[in-house]
């Protein structure tokens, strides 16, 4: 009786154990920004609510910021246009929303 007790306290303990880890949330699943990527993998922090972002929990914004030094208005534009097609190719964004980021960027002072 002593042994099966023993192994029923045990089993039970493995079984909290196990559920803790199933639902009980660690730091290491906080998305402070709510871009959908765990802070801890999250490579751009603060993403603006509700911008597409890539797996690094990037967005357009991030990856060309406007806040960057660029060498010129093209250098600017360049890094929208291939980062947007690359959210396009990755099923992150529309090609109509591509076309409308890249124009914004186009009319922009950014690098100018």
């Amino acid at each position: 009786m002593k042994k099966e007790l023993i192994a029923f306290a045990f089993c039970l303990v493995l079984m909290v154990g196990v559920v803790s880890a199933i639902f009980i949330p660690s730091e290491d699943d906080d998305d402070t920004d709510g871009d959908g990527v765990f802070d801890a993998d999250d490579l751009c922090a603060g993403t603006a609510l509700g911008d597409a972002v890539n797996s690094d929990g990037c967005s357009i914004t991030q990856i060309c910021s406007p806040e960057d030094v660029w060498k010129n208005h093209g250098s600017y534009v360049s890094c929208v246009a291939h980062t947007a097609e690359s959210f396009v190719a990755q099923g992150l964004i529309s090609e109509e929303e591509k076309d409308a980021i890249v124009s914004e960027a186009g009319q922009s002072e950014i690098g100018k």
